[in-house]
């Protein structure tokens, strides 16, 4: 197993924290992470070479329970004597679905067409999508997004097919 090293000094100076290290998405690429924002609960389902869960339906493969620091959702666990504070971080610079920033995206977001959304429990809904393109967040120059458009209501319950 091959891991990218860089010294995390600079991020602990700016957070105030110490932080020991940063887990990549990669880690969980087997695995489709729905999120409860409500129960403050998050689940992993184990997925197939397709994406697709291997037993839609079915109790998820792992669940555990996080709160909120700030914005950020965060796992606490004890590890040995130690108890470890992990943030679940999307790693977006802004909050693309924040209605003040609606007028601003509109010029960047163009509709194509509606696509299957299949839902854990199998239901199926069509859903407009698009590509935002031109997108400026913080310094990172964003060419192109493909996005879905949904009720935030539903995170966590739908997956793109």
């Amino acid at each position: 197993m091959e891991a990218i090293t860089l010294s995390l000094e600079y991020l602990c100076l700016i957070k105030g924290m110490n932080i020991m290290g940063l887990i990549g998405t990669n880690v969980l690429k087997y695995y489709m992470m729905t999120i409860d924002f409500d129960a403050s609960e998050s689940h992993l389902h184990k997925v197939n070479n397709r994406s697709e869960m291997e037993q839609p339906g079915h109790a998820p493969d792992v669940s555990f329970a996080f709160r909120w620091r700030g914005r950020m959702p965060i796992i606490s666990k004890k590890v040995g004597s130690s108890t470890l504070i992990l943030g679940l971080d999307t790693g977006a610079g802004i909050n693309v679905l924040d209605q003040q920033k609606g007028e601003l995206l509109a010029d960047h977001l163009t509709l194509s067409r509606a696509v299957p959304i299949i839902g854990l429990d199998a239901a199926r809904e069509n859903l407009q999508s698009g590509l935002l393109h031109s997108l400026v967040i913080d310094d990172y120059n964003c060419q192109e997004i493909r996005v879905v458009l949904t009720s935030t209501s539903r995170f966590g319950e739908y997956k793109v097919n």
